[in-house]
């Protein structure tokens, strides 16, 4: 049978089934749904269901002008027939499906001579099947297809279309390019559009001029691509042209036409019609038809109207690829021109419908992907697999979409010329596999995209990609990604229920410049887009730059129980660099609710594997603006310079999780040419914006590296007991050198202007670093600062042991340089100084400094610590006293006393560089076991609080050196220097005050001033010296105390002043060039030593107040209460001022007395209570009185006060200048007291009751002011009124 008359009878026969079908639909109509989407029968084939509900009557067809009247006359199944005209071109326009159909491709590939699509599935229409009865008999099978080389093949506009298998292509095949190899073809017509594409003028035969000098024309057997700036070889043929190859049998040319499908009339003449080539903005450019043999080679023979010829007939189409990327190539809107762009190999567009006059409702189809591979082959943008504007499209596993070049597997959109809902494109991926290279795999600009299976693969590492140097200065590159959200809503795998009964959601991505998921969403997020159990593998065997799992700057997208893998299975060697897992910026846009939010819960973000060793400038989530929420997330990145979160701006989260940082690979920082290498690795590195922190374990490894740096920003540190927030450095130790810190606000200059970042913590927080602990610094008028709330419970350690004990830092823990620390809350630094290590200035600087040596050190900027600081710290031995170098190099008997240097403090304030030095220690137990408590060394420190409480410092180091003697001393006044001991608290510059706590040094002083200025109103202080020679004790200069001032003041206005063992309670001197008063006005000072208090050279002490409460200030020792001790020189001569206070010498027996006067010293006593247990009161073992240059001068003055002695009130050792019975040395104590009978007491002495017992009784002789000579008369005590001082 001839295929005119197949048409014919077909014709007829559809004729009579339209009515019969026309009423089975409308009596079909309530079950259309179930068939266009429900589930298939399995038992029998997949489509059976549909195809029984359409009708079982197959019809075959075998050429295209079949195909299509079938179609168009409502024929219900068809079915390609074997033997079907190859190739299977359809030129006519496009074919709109109005009744329920079924395709059988039956392995034949259909071509579309038209940049419009094949088939449009139209409103209304419930169940068109498109399937391969090839491929279903035989999976091996080659599938039919619908291949629109220059545009679109199938578009639904409203109807429902399920394709079943086949494959269907929209672009210039790879494999397609120029190949003439079939020769010239000389006998040719060709003929050319008239005017532009949007015209609709025909075509013009090309004769002469026209014909650009071609005189022949290729000719072909297949297809033919002329790629874009490649040659054809033919004038006439230009480059991106496409050349569709066809035939058409039984042809005779008549005049400028082309007679086709000829047949003989009842004459027995050749009767045909004459080829029809439609001309719209779709069609073709050219045309050109030659004869050909049975075998399609090109003859000279012509066909006429007695004997037809076969004709190859030729359609070129110019511009292909630009025209589809822009479909006003030529100035005109083509689409807008009757042009169905943007292509796609299937479409999904929106309907309208007319309700009544003036209203409309706009739907979209419906397509169920069951089967088959959808490919664009354009290579440009704007070209898809499969592109939705409106409507809903299904997509089951088994389905597979390729797109080369810049195109796009899955595009969904909704139409921005309406705003009906109803339009909105809604795509549903159960399954399937999406493959694209510079093009995102899914893109979407409205509706909505349901993903609960499928493998997405994005291979950007073509020929094509950007890079910087292929884009402007400026701009970055950027070569897609796996998913583009740029409006509509995503959700991959949104219900949990589905997710646990689906097929897993996979993207590989692979490239630079590329995105797991970009959104861009412009409009305020109304509800978040959701992906769950979705897993990411970026570059798994090559390196990678500037990849993003997720990158968002509008919109909110949610994460969870997914996985992002980079570079996973690369060799060691791979470069790998400036990826981010999740990076978050800000959209441009005015509005705050068009930045981007992330949330992602469960997820984990691995970078390299443990081999690699060459992931760099990478972070787990970056952020420059908008929200990152990160919930029990795993970070994992080995290499260097890179950041577990790395933040300019917007608002991140992290709660619970890690962050696992190792710094396997090396880099060189710095400016200088001996610049050390690091790692450079960051927990957090934030520079702007606020990052949150709560329950998460961040661990780094690498040498000038941190496992949070704020540079400018706020981060906000929180846990729990049981979900505590770890910090932890390891891996920083580098050539002995230590460079890494564990959590650290620091100071950046971009552009001229600093910035300083912010800590705040509160809740548990435990930092283990086997580098430095916590530090701020700042310059340029701008501080870093760390804040511990009044919740915040801080540890710094760098570990445990095996059986959960503490392993110490070997490092300083709390660094402040210019910088701000303020603590509600409570810190606990647990810190041993490792000796062989010295400490680099972290981040930038490569000095070498010794700040190693100390717990907490101060250097400029603030440690305001108003809730408990504990110090639980182990320095370093100090240095021996030695010619040779150290500390305390060419120290001797005149200066080590003064002078040694102890190496390591608990807390050490040094003077600022650029900012003063503010600490504030309110509460806390510090201790160290080899060095001393707090050193201040330059600004202001309070210890304690204003309410008397106060920390409890205690240096437990007893070590010592060798005795080395104190310049015009005794002997028993030498000095040994400590090794591990120090004093629980040292001035040695600035400003110290103290409200109370307790201040206790093993083998030290209790708070040693030898500069600067010590105010103290409360606390206790406990110094300690246990040294004995023999039965004498060590004392003087040398000894410790609970109060030693050697240069400096003191301004004492409270507290506890003793010592344990032999020690004294306070030592006050000075020196020729600082000798500021100490003025000591209430405090209890009691030693179970020699001496309560001493003064020695320069001295210059004022004790009590001005009629002041005797009992506010006591002084109490076992031999003396107040010594004025022996001076090196008569220039060093001391002064002192008592007002007030109680001074004991307890001892009852030999001579103890209140104050030992062993000096001449210039004292002033004007009250006070002065007791001499087994002495007197006022015991004076030199003259009070001297006569320089026949001057008398009286070095004692008293007005008031209480002596009391066991041997004497007031006594004195006698020099023999009186009678046998004068005991006493003449004390002259002119202006002792004004007396109202205006006589004044001229001296005393002591005389003996008898000569066997040491009871003194005084006698007092006055002298009359008018008389002078040694006549006394003895006046008895009730004789003179004496108002201010009382002797017992």
């Amino acid at each position: 049978m001839t295929q005119r008359l197949r048409r014919i009878l077909i014709m007829i026969v559809m004729a009579l089934l339209t009515v019969t079908l026309m009423a089975a639909s409308l009596l079909c109509s309530v079950t259309y749904a179930r068939y266009a989407g429900g589930k298939f029968n399995e038992e029998k084939s997949i489509y059976d269901q549909i195809i029984e509900f359409v009708g079982a009557n197959q019809y075959e067809v075998y050429s295209p002008e079949e195909l299509v009247e079938a179609i168009e006359n409502g024929y219900s199944y068809i079915k390609i027939g074997k033997g079907a005209e190859e190739p299977f071109v359809i030129t006519t326009g496009v074919t709109d499906v109005t009744a329920n159909l079924v395709i059988d491709l039956n392995g034949t590939t259909i071509v579309r001579n038209s940049r419009n699509p094949v088939l449009d599935v139209q409103r209304n229409v419930s169940a068109v099947l498109v399937y391969d009865s090839t491929v279903e008999n035989d999976p091996n099978a080659q599938p039919g297809s619908f291949y629109n080389p220059v545009g679109s093949a199938l578009q639904v506009s409203g109807g429902t279309l399920t394709v079943a298998a086949g494959r269907y292509d929209s672009g210039p095949k790879d494999g397609i390019a120029v190949d003439f190899t079939e020769g010239n073809a000389t006998s040719f017509k060709l003929f050319k559009r008239n005017g532009s594409r949007a015209d609709d003028k025909g075509y013009t035969a090309v004769t002469g001029d026209s014909a650009q000098g071609q005189v022949t024309m290729p000719a072909l057997t297949a297809d033919v691509y002329i790629p874009q700036n490649v040659s054809s070889g033919y004038n006439f043929i230009e480059d991106d042209t496409y050349l569709i190859y066809s035939e058409e049998q039984n042809c005779y040319e008549s005049g400028d036409s082309l007679i086709v499908n000829a047949v003989k009339d009842e004459n027995g003449s050749f009767v045909g019609d004459a080829l029809a080539v439609p001309c719209n903005a779709a069609s073709c450019d050219f045309y050109y038809y030659y004869p050909i043999d049975e075998d399609g080679n090109p003859i000279k023979t012509d066909g006429t109207a007695s004997a037809p010829q076969t004709y190859a007939v030729i359609y070129g189409y110019n511009d292909v690829k630009a025209l589809a990327a822009n479909d006003a190539l030529d100035g005109t809107d083509l689409s807008k021109n009757g042009l169905v762009w943007p292509y796609a190999a299937v479409r999904s567009i929106r309907s309208t419908e007319t309700v009544q006059e003036g209203e409309g409702r706009t739907t979209g189809g419906e397509g169920f992907m069951r089967g088959g591979a959808f490919s664009t082959y354009f290579g440009t943008e704007n070209t898809y697999g499969i592109y939705a504007e409106g409507g809903t499209l299904s997509v089951a596993d088994g389905v597979s979409f390729t797109a080369v070049g810049e195109g796009v597997c899955i595009r969904s959109q909704t139409s921005s010329t309406t705003t009906d809902s109803n339009a909105a494109a809604s795509l549903e991926i159960s399954g399937g596999t999406f493959s694209s290279e510079l093009g995102d795999t899914i893109q979407m600009e409205g509706g909505s995209v349901t993903i609960t299976g499928g493998t997405f693969t994005k291979n950007a590492d073509v020929v094509g990609a950007q890079t910087p140097e292929t884009v402007p200065e400026g701009t970055t590159p950027n070569n897609g990604s796996a998913i583009d959200i740029q409006g509509g809503t995503l959700k991959v795998n949104e219900k949990d229920t589905i997710a646990a009964a689906t097929k897993s959601v996979i993207f590989n991505v692979t490239g630079d410049y590329v995105n797991g998921i970009k959104m861009t969403k412009k409009e305020a997020a109304t509800q978040s887009d959701v992906i769950k159990n979705a897993t990411f593998n970026f570059n798994e065997t090559r390196g990678g730059t500037s990849v993003a799992a997720i990158q968002v700057a509008g919109g909110s997208l949610e994460v969870s129980g997914s996985n992002f893998n980079f570079n996973r299975k690369a060799s060691s060697n791979t470069a790998f660099s400036h990826n981010n897992g999740i990076y978050v910026r800000s959209s441009g846009e005015e509005d705050a609710a068009q930045s981007g939010t992330v949330t992602a819960t469960g997820c984990t973000f691995t970078f390299g594997n443990n081999s690699n060793s060459s992931v760099t400038a990478s972070a787990g989530i970056a952020s420059v603006g908008g929200e990152v929420t990160a919930k029990n997330c795993t970070f994992k990145l080995p290499g260097y310079s890179n950041y577990g979160i790395y933040a300019t701006g917007g608002e991140t989260t992290v709660t619970g999780g890690s962050i696992t940082m190792t710094g396997d690979g090396e880099t060189t920082i710095g400016t200088a040419e001996n610049a050390p290498e690091g790692n450079d690795n960051f927990g957090i590195n934030i520079s702007g914006g606020e990052v949150t922190v709560s329950g998460c374990e961040i661990s780094v490894s690498g040498t000038y590296s941190s496992g949070i740096l704020a540079q400018g920003g706020e981060v906000n540190l929180s846990g729990t007991d049981a979900d505590k927030t770890t910090i932890t450095i390891t891996g920083s130790h580098q050539n002995n050198r230590l460079t890494s810190s564990a959590v650290s606000s620091e100071t950046v200059t971009n552009g001229g202007t600093t910035t300083a970042g912010t800590i705040n913590i509160e809740g548990v927080v435990t930092i283990n670093s086997d580098s430095l602990g916590i530090t701020a610094r700042g310059k340029d008028g701008e501080q870093g600062k760390i804040s511990v709330a009044g919740s915040g419970n801080i540890t710094l350690r760098q570990g445990l042991n095996g059986d959960q004990t503490i392993v110490p830092m070997c490092t300083t823990g709390i660094y402040v340089s210019n910088g701000i620390v303020e603590n509600e809350g409570t810190i606990s630094l647990y810190s041993t100084i490792d000796p062989t290590y010295s400490w680099v200035s972290f981040p930038e600087e490569t000095t070498l400094t010794s700040n190693i040596n100390n717990g907490v050190y101060v250097q400029g900027g603030s440690l305001n610590s108003t809730g408990t600081l504990n110090v639980d710290f182990t320095g370093v031995v100090s240095d021996a006293i030695s010619p040779n170098g150290g500390d305390n190099m060419g120290l001797t008997e005149q200066n080590a006393y003064r002078e040694f240097k102890v190496k390591s403090y608990a807390v050490r304030v040094e003077a600022g560089t650029t900012t003063s030095s503010s600490v504030i220690i309110a509460a806390g137990e510090i201790t160290n076991d080899v060095g001393g408590g707090v050193l201040v060394n330059g600004g202001t420190v309070y210890l304690g609080a204003e309410d008397g409480t106060g920390p409890v410092v205690d240096t437990t180091g007893t070590g010592r050196y060798s005795l080395i003697g104190v310049t015009g001393a005794a002997g028993n006044w030498a000095y040994t220097p400590p090794s591990s001991g120090g004093d629980a608290v040292k001035v040695d510059v600035g400003t110290l005050y103290v409200y109370g706590g307790s201040y206790t040094a093993d083998y030290g002083n209790g708070i040693l001033v030898t500069n600067g200025t010590a105010n103290v109103s409360g606390g206790k202080f406990t110094g300690t010296d246990d040294r004995k020679d023999g039965e004498n004790l060590y004392t003087g200069a040398g000894s410790n105390y609970g109060l030693k001032v050697l240069g400096g003041s003191a301004k004492i206005t409270g507290g506890e002043f003793t010592a344990q063992q032999y020690g004294g309670g306070v030592f006050i001197m000075g020196t020729e060039t600082n000798n500021q008063q100490t003025q000591i006005t209430a405090a209890n000072i009691h030693v179970t030593g020699a001496t309560a208090v001493s003064v020695w050279n320069y001295a210059d002490v004022v004790f009590g107040t001005e009629n002041g409460n005797n009992s506010l200030l006591t002084a109490s020792a076992e031999s003396t209460g107040l010594a004025v001790e022996v001076t090196s020189s008569t220039a060093a001569r001391q002064t002192i001022v008592i007002n007030s206070g109680t001074f004991t010498g307890q001892t009852m027996t030999g001579n103890k007395h209140g104050i030992w006067y062993g000096n001449r010293a210039t004292m002033t006593i004007n009250g006070g209570i002065f007791t001499g247990g087994g002495g007197s009161g006022l015991f004076f073992q030199v003259n009070q009185w001297e006569e320089i240059n026949n001057v008398e001068y009286n070095r004692v003055k008293v007005t008031g006060g209480t002596f009391i002695g066991n041997g004497g009130s007031i006594g004195a050792v006698s020099n023999g200048e009186h009678n046998n019975t004068d005991l006493g040395y003449q004390i002259r104590l002119h202006d002792f007291v004004d007396c109202t009978t205006g006589k004044s007491i001229y001296y005393y002495s002591y005389r003996n009751a008898t000569s066997t017992n040491n009871v003194v009784a005084l006698s007092a002789y006055a002298w009359n002011t008018g008389t002078i000579g040694h006549d006394a008369q003895r006046i008895q005590d009730n004789t003179m009124d004496y108002p201010k001082i009382e002797i017992k």
